[in-house]
């Protein structure tokens, strides 16, 4: 075991009035991070510095005793030991360096009673004030970045982060503290990846779930993956904002020799082009002298002065070690003036290792310390962690180059100076990244244009309808309307009437109301079964007279037929009633795919609001299936009835036609409408257009003709009356006749022909018969015989 003990003896004052106060320093000169060098030649012009002044620590020489770690915990812990078992009595320690070194000897210091103070240790670890009670550091930890990383965030307005870190927990503790202010600020935490092995996942997450501003925390190596990750998967450009670590290498996104990164140098550079961090402030950019009466930006010539511009490790945190001398020396000197005024009889140089008393007041005065040191003002807060400011870089063109300045003492707001403030970052454009594509919801509404255009044709509609309803009425006692029952075929208007309405309740005029959306449910079932309806039982009607075997009269009454349709009616509206019991209709709003705009990063969502229940699909079937019965039964009926020909009383080829078209265009209307129900506008101009034409097509189909024969007889009779003057003519056109009586005569009449056509089959058979039993008797004649006998019988029968 190698020991290095370097005892600095500083004579600027008279060695008989000189106390000498010993400081252990645990720093490590050899190692795999030796830069305990550096650390003591700025140590030691500190020392210079405090020993020199009058005002400070006067009658006592501030001395340090140099103990090398060599960056290892274990043994930097055992020399501890073995030095404070040593003579001469430390007032405090100074170290170590590297976190898991000072984390180890901090946890065992505390119980000598000895302040502990580092320069450069970092870990969030030891802001832990329950297992570090009497460590203290002018290095600012990971944590400390938090508040400017904030302050940047509300700078730009940002409310949406993502994180992502080293599953160390030299990363993990910040983010963890970082993702809490975060959300304490009210903003919103996407992605929180954490990196154990290979970063590919995690980018990817990141580009997943849409992140823009990622907070990421990891080591410089680790970074040169990450970024090339992303150059991989194109996540990179000016939309993207990182904010990582502020403690590396200048260069620090190139590849390094015996690394095995896909990406090249240029592809790094575009990749990290535009990346955030904070760095610690060394050296002061003000002109403003220190405590120990130098300028900030002269502290390294004078440094290099004294080491003839010898190059150390861990160059930039000496500045740290200087302020860290002082800082001691400030609080010793408070507490030997506290000790002065309160009359105590005890010296700093009576401090032993079991004196808490003196031990807690030295950690008290040093919390109180406040001076300026070389990156300005130097204080501490309540986890004994240096408070100073920050710089803020921006990688722009491949420089690292300052854009702002975190100052902690400022108490309101933003407390960021920016070098530009109307400019404090050169975004691409001008434009400030958003921390994610901008999102519209937009409800999508049926279009006025098409609303109306659909409206007017189904007032159209409602018109014609309306005049062959008033014909139907006024013409109710002409023997054509009479025949073909116009209580019947006013049924069969109004439920075309109420399809008229349904395009009336389209979309446009829904909006959220639920009540509309069972009214147009009922509207259309109710008028679909009236119209349709209407027409199955009056062909029915025809199909059970002119069918029926039996001689016996069959009256089918309109009374019967309008119980039979009320009865279809009813059972529709019953099936609708449980429906909207069992199942309620309500208003959903469904999603459309986003439109999405790259170029002004806008995401537009469409909401369409429909009419939707649970269950929906399965009282739809039902519904569907009665109506599909009620068309196939119609159907069958008119094809039965087709070659009765009464003229007025049967409109079974009319309503054939009706029922051919319907079934057409109501499968085309309900394909269409399941196919693209999202298509509002489409949907709707569809369906309802679908709904009108078979409308219009129906009730035309039905009355049409009667107004055409109505018209036709009309004309006729005047003619006839005119020309021949036939009385008994014009009385059998005027007069109406009994239906009942017209179909018994038609039944009648064709009995008789039946029954002609058979006694003729008869006749005919008969006669077959007779010569054939004359041949039988004539067999045995001669031929001439025979056939003279075959003969006279022929012309007998002829």
């Amino acid at each position: 075991m190698r020991l290095f003990v370097f005892v600095v003896l500083l004579f600027d004052r008279k060695l008989s009035a000189v106390t000498d106060l010993f400081v252990l320093a645990m720093q490590p000169m050899t190692g795999p991070w030796p830069g305990g060098d550096g650390i003591r030649e700025a140590a030691t012009m500190a020392l210079e510095d405090v020993n020199g002044r009058e005002d400070v620590l006067a009658g006592y020489n501030l001395s340090m005793i140099w103990v090398d770690s060599e960056g290892d915990a274990g043994l930097c812990v055992n020399r501890m030991y073995e030095s404070l078992y040593r003579p001469l009595t430390k007032i405090a320690i100074f170290g170590a360096s590297r976190s898991p070194v000072t984390e180890a000897t901090a946890r065992s210091s505390h119980h000598w009673n000895l302040l502990q103070i580092s320069s450069i240790s970092s870990s969030p670890a030891l802001s832990d004030k329950n297992i570090y009670p009497r460590f203290f550091r002018t290095n600012s930890p990971e944590l400390s970045f938090n508040a400017p990383r904030m302050d940047f965030i509300k700078q730009f307005g940002w409310k949406k982060i993502a994180t992502m870190h080293g599953s160390d927990h030299l990363f993990a503790l910040p983010i963890e503290n970082m993702i809490e202010l975060l959300r304490s600020n009210n903003i919103e935490i996407i992605r929180s990846e954490i990196i154990t092995k290979n970063p590919t996942l995690q980018v990817a997450n990141l580009k997943k779930y849409g992140a823009r501003i990622i907070i990421a925390l990891f080591y410089e190596s680790v970074a040169r993956q990450v970024f090339c990750e992303a150059y991989k998967i194109g996540f990179y450009g000016p939309k993207i904002v990182w904010i990582i670590s502020g403690w590396y290498e200048s260069s620090w996104w190139q590849p390094r020799s015996g690394e095995s990164l896909d990406c090249t140098t240029e592809q790094m550079g575009r990749a990290a082009e535009g990346a955030v961090s904070m760095k610690r402030i060394h050296i002061s950019p003000l002109n403003e002298k220190t405590i120990g009466g130098i300028v900030p930006r002269d502290f390294f010539s004078l440094l290099d002065k004294r080491t003839n511009s010898k190059k150390f490790i861990g160059h930039a945190f000496l500045p740290k070690t200087y302020d860290a001398v002082w800082a001691l020396s400030l609080a010793l000197n408070a507490t030997m003036t506290n000790l002065t005024h309160s009359g105590s009889s005890k010296g700093l140089e009576n401090f032993t290792y079991s004196d808490q008393d003196m031990a807690d007041l030295i950690v008290g005065e040093l919390k109180n310390v406040r001076f300026m040191g070389l990156p300005g003002l130097i204080t501490f807060n309540e986890h004994h962690d240096a408070v100073s400011s920050v710089f803020v870089r921006r990688l722009q063109d491949l420089k690292v180059l300052k854009v702002g300045l975190f100052d902690p003492t400022m108490n309101a707001g933003v407390r960021i100076k920016w070098q530009n403030p109307q400019m404090p970052i050169r975004w691409k454009d001008g434009r400030t990244p958003k921390d994610s594509m901008t999102i519209y919801e937009r409800t999508e509404r049926l279009s006025l244009s098409s609303y109306v255009t659909m409206c007017c044709l189904a007032g159209a509609g409602i018109i014609l309808n309306i005049g062959f309803l008033f014909f139907n009425v006024h013409y109710r006692h002409a023997r054509m309307v009479k025949m073909s029952s116009p209580r019947l075929n006013n049924l069969t208007l109004v439920g075309c009437f109420l399809l008229y309405l349904v395009p009336l309740l389209g979309e446009y005029a829904i909006t959220d109301s639920r009540a509309l959306c069972m009214l147009r449910f009922i509207i259309l079932v109710v008028g679909f079964s009236l119209a349709y309806g209407a027409l199955f039982v009056k062909t029915w009607r025809v199909y059970v007279i002119f069918t029926n075997s039996t001689k016996q009269k069959n009256i089918v009454t309109d009374t019967k037929l309008i119980v039979m349709l009320g009865l279809l009616v009813l059972f529709n509206v019953l099936v609708l009633c449980v429906w909207f019991t069992v199942d309620p209709v309500r208003i959903v709003n469904t999603k459309l795919v986003p439109l999405v705009n790259d170029a002004e990063d806008i995401e537009i969502r469409g909401i369409v609001k429909t009419c939707d229940s649970e269950n929906q699909i399965y009282f739809l079937g039902i519904l569907f299936g009665i109506q599909g019965i009620l068309m196939l039964l119609g159907s069958f009926l008119a094809y039965e009835t087709r070659k009765v020909s009464v003229p007025g009383l049967n409109d079974s080829k009319m309503i054939g036609v009706a029922i051919y078209n319907v079934v057409v265009l109501s499968v085309l209307g309900v394909t269409v409408s399941l196919a693209l129900r999202l298509k509002i506008d489409l949907t709707y101009c569809l369906s309802s257009g679908i709904l009108i034409l078979a409308t219009t097509v129906t009730q035309c189909l039905i009355m049409v003709p009667k107004i055409v024969n109505l018209t036709g007889n009309a004309v006729g009779s005047v003619d006839d009356t005119v020309t021949r003057n036939a009385t008994h003519v014009t009385d059998l056109s005027s007069r109406t006749q009994d239906i009942t009586r017209l179909i018994k005569l038609e039944r009648e009449l064709i009995e008789k022909e039946r029954r002609i056509k058979e006694l003729e089959e008869g006749h005919a058979a008969k006669d077959r018969m007779v010569l054939l039993s004359k041949q039988n008797t004539t067999s045995t004649q001669s031929p001439d015989t025979s056939r003279t006998v075959l003969t006279n019988t022929t012309n007998s029968s002829v």
